[in-house]
């Protein structure tokens, strides 16, 4: 993982930085180098011949380009003026701001002259106070801060390192899914190296294919199968992304490679996607020979949160969403939150949803957490989104244990689900990813359980509030109600063609209710339905 020093003039950035590189035994990277490198010129010509406008766009392609991983990287102090160049870093790695005061900037930049500008303050303490104030509300987007006054750069090098070392995120976490023979560890950290001695410790000697899709292969295929072959005969598939991928046609082909390449009863599949890639490729492994072995990657927040725990995998059809699929755990769930760093934000939303339904289901003091934390949470802060993320696995562990097959309790995951699911089969599996669904959905059933004389108003605010904050929906624009009514006698929980709803009584309690009433039922999808969507 990168770690990205910004900072005010003066802060050590500079300095610091390769004390850091050295400490942690990888490479150094300083920005203003390479747009002095690129241009051809110095950073005080490029501010005098072209302006600080021209600077500024070359800044934020330079900081786009970056490629690779594991370096200590210094970027310019008014790198984080522009909330784009903000985005762009956080997704290449940790972004940490170096604090220094006004009074220990300005001793520090006495006698400095390659600062342009510095220069054209020409020593004036009043304008560069008023340029820290400028730059304030971007370096308060960073991972982490760290006070630089009155300490050495070897000082503050040290204070990061020691920081980074202590910290949870890089401190691995694990949740046991308790199933007797069966069951399995979900491993938990920002990083985490050497997965084929990880996946050897499973027992697993046979090989591997890896299924991934294109928007993943990119990004981490060529990594994570360097690692495997250290251990095991890799076979990458990459699939197209997105839902029309989880088909029986595509699950056909991914047997015809298997068969091609003498896979059996010994060899495994390796889940490395999202909620797409980990079901299609679950259920090509509980299938294959009867059954072979299967290992969860998953890479969006969604997946780490739900997809991947539990062994649901499944194909759709194209009457219905995972109709076709079987209950079949995996021997490990390998879950890197760096991932989550290259998802755009819709995708950490749609996971959020999910998040958001542990609190629900069954734990008001973690539904108490995210409203807390929800801004730390939406900017991937590393500690808080491995507490969301640990927390939402445990509690969906402790369920699963419970009851592997949904026979009883388990079916309190489903909340929101039920009418989310006919959301996304209304709108034909396009205009709604799966984790919007849900947030709707949910908002539905909270609708669907004040219409039935069981959770107060004030909680049904409180639960459309925090879906509010974290930038989902509650509404939905696509299809008819109809459609979506048609869609809930298809669910594959339904008996006789009546869906079974869980519906919320308070803020970490719900219950399973097999018929509600026809004329609530409407009303709460209707309460979902933008004005132009009611038909």
């Amino acid at each position: 993982m990168n770690i990205i020093l910004a900072g005010f003039m003066g802060s050590g950035k500079s300095s610091v930085g390769p004390l850091l590189a050295r400490m942690m035994g990888v490479d150094f990277l300083d920005t203003d180098s390479l747009i002095e490198a690129q241009s051809g010129k110095s950073i005080d010509s490029i501010f005098r011949d072209k302006g600080e406008g021209f600077f500024r766009e070359l800044e934020s392609s330079i900081l786009a380009g970056i490629k690779g991983e594991d370096r200590v990287i210094a970027v310019g102090g008014g790198a984080l003026i522009n909330t784009e160049n903000i985005h762009v870093l956080k997704k290449k790695g940790l972004l940490i701001v170096l604090k220094v005061s006004l009074q220990a900037a300005a001793a520090r930049l006495a006698d400095t002259c390659d600062r342009p500008l510095l220069n054209k303050m020409d020593g004036d303490k009043e304008e560069l106070a008023t340029l820290m104030a400028e730059r304030e509300a971007g370096y308060g987007k960073a991972d982490i801060f760290i006070e630089t006054d009155n300490l050495s750069p070897q000082d503050v090098a040290k204070r990061i390192f020691d920081r980074l070392s202590s910290s949870s995120m890089f401190r691995e976490t694990s949740v046991t899914v308790e199933l007797k023979k069966r069951s399995y560890e979900i491993v938990i950290s920002e990083r985490i190296d050497a997965w084929h001695k990880r996946i050897a410790a499973t027992g697993f000697e046979g090989k591997l294919a890896l299924v991934t899709d294109d928007n993943v292969a990119p990004l981490y295929l060529d990594r994570v199968s360097n690692d495997l072959k250290g251990s095991y005969a890799v076979y990458p598939i990459v699939l197209k992304a997105g839902e029309t991928s989880k088909t029986l046609s595509e699950a056909g082909r991914i047997y015809d490679v298997l068969l091609r390449h003498g896979f059996d009863r010994s060899s495994g599949v390796l889940a490395l996607g999202g909620g797409v890639v980990g079901d299609l490729a679950g259920f090509v492994a509980s299938t294959y020979m009867r059954g072979m072995a299967f290992f969860q990657a998953p890479t969006t927040l969604l997946a780490q949160v739900d997809s991947s725990v539990g062994g649901k995998v499944a194909v759709n059809h194209p009457l219905a969403k995972n109709l076709i699929g079987a209950f079949y755990q995996p021997r490990l769930v390998i879950a890197e939150t760096a991932f989550l760093r290259t998802l755009p934000m819709c995708e950490i939303r749609a996971g959020l949803a999910e998040v958001i339904k542990y609190g629900i289901i069954c734990d008001a003091r973690f539904f108490g957490f995210l409203e807390q934390s929800a801004p730390q949470i939406l900017m991937l802060q590393p500690d808080v989104i491995t507490e969301a993320i640990n927390k939402s696995c445990l509690i969906k562990s402790l369920v699963v244990s419970e009851d592997e097959r949904e026979e009883g309790r388990r079916a309190i995951l489903n909340y929101g689900h039920t009418i989310g699911h006919a959301l996304e089969y209304a709108s034909g599996y396009s205009s709604i990813v799966h984790g919007e669904a849900v947030a709707t959905g949910m908002a539905a059933a909270a609708r669907l359980s004040v219409l039935e004389g069981l959770l107060s108003h004030e909680d049904e605010l409180r639960q459309n509030s925090l879906i509010d904050r974290f930038g989902l929906s509650l509404k939905y624009a696509s299809g008819k109600i109809s459609d979506v009514l048609a869609a809930l006698s298809r669910d594959k929980k339904c008996v006789n063609s009546v869906p079974s709803f869980v519906l919320a009584e308070k803020i970490g309690k719900v219950g399973i209710a097999r018929q509600v009433n026809d004329d609530n039922l409407r009303e709460a999808i209707e309460s979902i339905f933008q004005p132009s969507g009611c038909i």
